[in-house]
């Protein structure tokens, strides 16, 4: 059996304030560390927000999809 660790990182450009993941349970922060990644639990789609307090939020957004090499 293999267990990896899933990382997600955001790194705006420009000049924002703390950029943020969220998780499907609305955690935030800069770096999102999963470990270990388990297939199902983990697989979602995880969004990028920045904002500067002008304008509008910008955001991206990752799909994490978790392979059970097992099967």
């Amino acid at each position: 059996m293999c267990v990896y660790d899933g990382n997600l990182l955001c790194l705006p450009e420009g000049c924002v304030s703390l950029p943020l993941y969220l998780d499907r349970g609305g955690k935030a922060a800069l770096l999102l560390r999963i470990e270990p990644v388990r297939p199902g639990r983990d697989d979602a789609s995880y969004e990028c927000v920045a904002e500067n307090g002008v304008g509008d939020a910008v955001s991206a957004e990752a799909m994490l999809t978790v392979y059970d090499i097992n099967n």
